[in-house]
């Protein structure tokens, strides 16, 4: 029994030190607090870039059930990229691969923004057209 502690221990430990050196982090917010439907906009900050254009290469806009809304790719990965997304518009250099379906007022949406680094914000849409954050 203790040999196998003494196997399943290292591998724990390196199991954890694996998943905590995870990928810079982007933050991403809504570009204003008066964003509305049909396309809110969005900003992208990298705070390990030191002001530097954030790092990413996909952006996906997900229902609350998980259902994809919009995907659009960068044309080339690992480049620096707008800081503004507005929804299903196609930002300079990404192409859309799955197109913007109507955002719903009184649902609940998450955008996942990724590649060198990521970042998520999940946001909700008002029954009069308003778009926030889940929690303010």
């Amino acid at each position: 029994m203790r040999l196998h502690h003494a196997v399943l221990l290292p591998l724990l430990l390196a199991q954890v030190m694996l998943l905590s050196s995870c990928r810079p982090w982007l933050e991403v917010k809504l570009a204003s607090s008066n964003e509305v439907l049909p396309a809110p906009a969005f900003t992208v900050e990298e705070p390990s870039q030191d002001g530097k254009p954030p790092r990413y290469n996909a952006i996906y806009v997900l229902a609350e059930d998980g259902t994809q809304v919009w995907f659009a790719r960068a044309h080339s990965f690992g480049e620096t990229q707008s800081r503004r997304i507005v929804y299903g518009e196609e930002p300079r250099g990404f192409e859309t691969v799955d197109e913007p379906q109507p955002l719903e007022r009184g649902r609940l949406y998450r955008i996942e923004v990724a590649g060198e680094a990521a970042g998520t914000l999940r946001f909700v849409t008002g029954q009069d057209g308003s778009v926030r954050p889940e929690k303010e």
